[in-house]
């Protein structure tokens, strides 16, 4: 989905920039996000939310310290709750040397969606 030649995944760090007003676009992508949602359900993922663990965001935040806070936020619920932790963010995930050392130092695979597609399309093979 692109608004102005701006990616959806970069949407955002945009959402300032563009307020969604057209309600076919607001329900088209509830829709879409419901459907994902259904998906990953149907291949046997569970989505998972959970209440701030302070501590765990700080331990987080020492030990990754290229970290922001939302994002130290997001690590620390997935590490207590999944095995894999989807993402788009270059800058602070999917930088080699920062996944490299997330993922060895708390026991999580950083993936992006593509990955994960790559992994269920496998697993799902004769």
């Amino acid at each position: 989905m692109l608004k102005n030649g701006i990616s959806l995944t970069e949407f955002s760090s945009q959402k300032r920039v563009f307020k969604i007003k057209e309600e076919n676009t607001k329900r088209a992508i509830v829709e879409n996000l419901a459907a994902f949602t259904d998906y990953l359900e149907k291949i046997n993922f569970r989505i998972r939310s959970y209440e701030i663990d302070g501590d765990s965001v700080i331990d987080l935040l020492f030990k990754h310290t290229f970290l922001p806070i939302p994002d130290a936020l997001h690590l620390s619920f997935a590490i207590r709750s999944c095995d894999m932790f989807l993402t788009l963010d270059q800058r602070h995930f999917l930088d080699q040397e920062h996944r490299k050392e997330i993922q060895n130092q708390n026991k999580i695979k950083i993936l992006r969606p593509y990955e994960l597609l790559e992994i269920v399309n496998e697993s799902e093979r004769p």
